[in-house]
C-alpha cells in the first residue's frame, strides 16, 4: 500500500509539473505571438521599435530605381504639388460601427461631373501617398475621395486589418459619395493592401453606382503576406 501511495503521489507531482510546464510554454508562445502580431499590425507598437522604418526602407529598396523612373516620379511630385496649391479640397470624417473615427480628403475637378474615384492606400500607408494618382484622376474630370484607412494616418483604430476590416469601413465612404451625388459613377482604385481591399469589396453587395474596380499590385494570400511582414 505504501508503494502504491508513493507511486500515486509521484505520478500526481509529475502531472502537476507537466501541467505547469505546459502553462509556461503556452504563456511564452502567447507572448511571442502577441509581440509578432503587434509588430506586424499595430503602427503605434511598430513605431516604438525600428520595424516601421525597416519595412518602409525595405519596400523602397525593392523598387526599381532607374533614371527614367526617378525623373518621372520627380515630375509627378512637381505636378501634384502645383495641383494641390490650387485644387478645391474638403476634409471628411465618418464613424465606423465599432466607434472609430475615420478621416479622408475629397478633391473636386475643375468642371463638375458625376465621375468619382475612391482611392485606397497600402500597408502602413496613408492618403497623402496617393495624391499623385488623385491628381491624374482629377485632371480627367473625377471627384476624388482619399481616406486614411483604420489605424493609418489620421484615422483611429487598434490594428491594421489587411483590407478585411476596411472592406466594410470603405462602404461608409461609398455612402458619403452617394449622399452627395446619387447619380455618381464610381471607380474603386486600390494600391497594394488597398488593392486587396478593393477586391474584397467586390465580393460584397455594392451600390449599382460602382462601375469599375482597379487592383494595383494586390497581395495574393493574406497568410503568406502576414508571415512575411512578421519575418521582416
Amino acid at each position: 500500500m505504501k508503494k502504491l501511495k508513493h507511486l500515486f503521489l509521484s505520478h500526481k507531482k509529475l502531472s502537476q509539473s507537466l501541467l505547469i510546464l505546459l502553462l509556461i510554454l503556452f504563456s511564452i508562445y502567447w507572448i511571442i505571438c502577441y509581440f509578432l502580431v503587434s509588430l506586424a499590425l499595430v503602427p503605434s507598437f511598430m513605431e516604438k521599435t525600428d520595424v516601421f522604418e525597416t519595412v518602409t526602407n525595405t519596400s523602397m529598396e525593392a523598387l526599381v530605381q532607374t533614371d527614367d523612373i526617378r525623373n518621372n516620379r520627380s515630375r509627378s511630385i512637381d505636378e501634384t504639388n502645383e495641383w494641390l496649391a490650387n485644387v478645391s479640397a474638403e476634409k471628411l470624417s465618418v464613424t465606423t460601427e465599432d466607434g472609430y473615427r475615420l478621416k479622408a480628403v475629397s478633391f473636386a475637378p475643375e468642371e463638375d461631373s458625376s465621375r468619382w474615384v475612391l482611392l485606397l492606400h497600402g500597408y502602413t500607408g496613408w492618403k497623402e501617398e496617393l495624391y499623385p494618382i488623385a491628381c491624374q484622376y482629377a485632371r480627367r474630370g473625377y471627384h476624388v475621395l482619399v481616406p486614411d484607412m483604420r489605424c493609418s494616418g489620421e484615422s483611429e483604430g487598434d490594428f491594421i486589418g489587411m483590407g478585411w476590416t476596411d472592406r466594410l469601413d470603405n462602404r461608409l465612404w461609398l455612402s458619403e459619395i452617394l449622399s452627395r451625388d446619387e447619380h455618381a459613377q464610381i471607380v474603386i482604385h486600390g494600391q497594394s493592401m488597398g488593392a486587396a481591399c478593393a477586391l474584397m469589396m467586390a465580393g460584397e453587395e455594392l451600390p449599382a453606382q460602382v462601375r469599375a474596380i482597379v487592383s494595383d499590385c494586390a497581395y495574393t494570400d493574406a497568410y503568406r503576406m502576414f508571415a512575411k511582414q512578421m519575418a521582416d
